[in-house]
């Protein structure tokens, strides 16, 4: 997940990295992010 992040915040920049977008590069739900980060 974390990887995937950094792809993307270097694809289309930090401001259009969203839970809602890295999820649907993942292909999961956007609530099952948030079972694998603390806080």
């Amino acid at each position: 997940m974390v990887d995937e992040a950094e792809r993307m915040a270097d694809e289309l920049g930090l401001s259009r990295l969203t839970m809602a977008a890295l999820s649907g590069r993942l292909g999961v739900r956007q609530p099952s992010l948030y079972k694998h980060v603390d806080g």
